[in-house]
């Protein structure tokens, strides 16, 4: 599994993460924080995971998220 830690804050730079298209079964566990300090999401919260391809063709993908503190 690949941890990604992802800043909540507004920054000039997006967070990426490479895959390619025949990654299959591949998880990741997303870590937020508003500058150091861990970001804690209310309870409620839902996921989404919105990406482009190189093709640029874009993607989403809600299925199979949990959340727990500040990790989706």
């Amino acid at each position: 599994m690949q941890i990604v830690n992802l800043q909540i804050a507004p920054t000039s730079v997006k967070p990426v993460v490479h895959v390619s298209q025949s990654d299959v079964g591949r998880q990741f566990q997303l870590r937020l924080f508003d500058g150091a300090v861990a970001y804690s999401l209310p309870s409620g919260t839902t996921a989404r995971i919105d990406g482009i391809k190189p093709d640029k063709e874009g993607f989403s993908y809600s299925d199979a998220t949990s959340i727990s503190g500040n990790t989706i």
